[in-house]
Formats: C-alpha cells, structure tokens, sequence
C-alpha cells in the first residue's frame, strides 16, 4: 500500500502506518482512515466506530475478490488516546506522526503532534491503558489537536459529503 500526496509518501510497514480515506464512486470520503500493519497477513484499519459498519460494507464489495476477512471489532475499547505533552510517558511513544511500535499486543501509534494512541491486537485481552504521564485524550481538546496536525476525522453525518481536496487530505498526506 502506498500514499501518495503533494509532499508526502508512505509505505506501510511494521513501524510505519498510512494515513487514509475510502472514496464512494462519485469521490467523496467515505471514512478516514489509519492503516496499521500487525503482522505479514493482517492490517487493522483505524477508524470511527460510527463508521465501521459502513466503512467493512464498502470494502466488502472489493474483498469477495480477494482472499481476505473484513470484520468490525466489537470490543468496546480496544483504543486509548493521549493528548498534550507526551515527552514523559511511554518511553517506546514514535516521535513521527504515522510512526508505530508494538509492545505485545499493544501498538502505540503517532497520530498527531501531541496525540497518540494505544491500540490493543488481542480480541480476548483486556483494553490498552495509557501509559503514566500521559493525559487521556477526550472530546473537544483531541478534535482541536487533530485539527492542528492539519486532520479532519469525519463523522456519521460527514460521510459522503466531502471531498479529500475540500479536507485538505491531499496535502496532508
């Protein structure tokens, strides 16, 4: 998988995640999206839980060509955010944005300047926790960090409506 952007190329790997968005034929985004390699025959795709279902529905239309499973996680809370200064908590924390490592199965992934989360790969396993030090990311301090780093996560009520151009994603990467 490669992402291409004005400025900007990435190439998925184990360290490296790729930055996204599903387009409907008419070529507005469907869902934004983060793609994180777990290991050699599995990717997560991160993305609002609002937009999941529609999102899996999507790439169901493409997947019955491949040999691959699409699946909604249905955990509650397989992802934890931190927002602010994170210099003093996970020693592992990606200093680039886009930037992953894994600690079991737990991903740590670079999503802003002064946003990361923790993502949790073991279905059975309890939800990540952030580490000490850093703050829980929530509501409208998240948005406006996201919004920093120049990302425009969409909604339910979004989908549909815009075009990567109109959310700035071309030049963003």
């Amino acid at each position: 998988l490669l992402a291409v952007g004005d400025q900007y190329e990435a190439q998925l790997a184990a360290d490296r995640a790729v930055a996204g968005a599903m387009c409907n034929v008419q070529g507005r985004v469907i869902s934004d999206v983060w793609v994180v390699q777990v290991d050699e025959s599995h990717c997560l795709l991160r993305l609002r839980r609002s937009l999941a279902t529609h999102f899996a529905e999507n790439l169901e239309r493409y997947a019955r060509f491949s040999r691959i499973v699409v699946a909604v996680d249905p955990r509650r809370d397989p992802i934890v955010g931190a927002c602010g200064d994170l210099s003093s908590g996970d020693p592992a924390l990606p200093g680039d944005i886009g930037a992953c490592s894994a600690a079991g199965s737990i991903i740590c992934l670079r999503t802003g300047l002064r946003t990361a989360e923790w993502i949790s790969t073991d279905a059975d396993g309890p939800g990540p926790t952030a580490p000490a030090g850093c703050a829980p990311g929530a509501g409208s301090e998240w948005e406006a960090e996201q919004l920093l780093a120049g990302h425009y996560a969409l909604e339910e009520g979004d989908s549909g409506m815009f075009t990567p151009q109109a959310l700035n994603y071309d030049v963003t990467g």
